[in-house]
């Protein structure tokens, strides 16, 4: 399977034949040729839900994974609605939805039930943390996680400490840095796998936006 960063918090997942977005974000015309089977979206937020690059990707046969407190604009879309701890299957790839907030921050308070998504993906667990900081729940995760996109730019979500403490709880046999802002990946990384030698920090960019597992 091949994960692609967009950018930001936006990745497409592609295993045999079908594509998968989390929080597809100003994506370009491009994308219209690579449309969607599943796409999830994490919260409402407009740099996670953006309204113009799920219509790029969009098709009849597309399903759309939200959650239930999602506001208006993506229900247009027939859009599941599920809540934290939800299990499902969409396109014949199994989710489990989780917690994703800020504990002490206003940004993304928990009574939004606001979501991250471990996806089955082949015999691979990919957890999307969406927008949050470090959160004890992680610490009773089911299953074990191989893959976390971790959002580790500071103010809205984790800084690098908490997104260490998350690769502690979790222990993914790799994690891939986003929603970075203007933080320094190869940083988080050389941090990471200073105190978590056992998890590899994937660092993708611009250049280098593809990692195959």
């Amino acid at each position: 399977m091949k994960i692609k960063w967009i950018g930001h918090a936006s990745f497409m997942l592609e295993s045999a034949g079908k594509r998968i977005y989390i929080d597809p974000y100003e994506l370009t015309e491009d994308y219209a040729k690579l449309p969607a089977d599943v796409i999830f979206i994490t919260h409402d937020h407009g740099d996670h839900f953006d309204e113009s690059s799920v219509k790029k990707i969009f098709h009849e046969g597309t399903e759309i994974v939200c959650p239930i407190t999602c506001n208006d604009p993506i229900k247009k879309f027939n859009a599941k609605g599920v809540a934290p701890d939800d299990k499902g299957s969409v396109s014949g790839f199994e989710f489990q939805a989780i917690r994703a907030y800020n504990p002490n921050k206003r940004f993304h308070p928990k009574s939004n039930n606001w979501l991250g998504y471990i996806i089955k993906i082949e015999n691979h667990q990919i957890m999307h943390a969406g927008d949050t900081d470090y959160i004890p729940e992680y610490e009773s995760l089911e299953g074990k996680v191989d893959l976390a996109l971790l959002p580790v730019g500071d103010n809205y979500t984790m800084d690098f400490n908490d997104g260490i403490k998350t690769i502690g709880a979790i222990n993914p046999r790799y994690a891939i840095p986003m929603h970075l802002w203007d933080k320094d990946p190869n940083e988080f990384k050389k941090m990471s796998e200073k105190e978590y030698p056992d998890t590899e920090i994937i660092v993708l960019n611009e250049s280098n936006n593809t990692y195959e597992l």
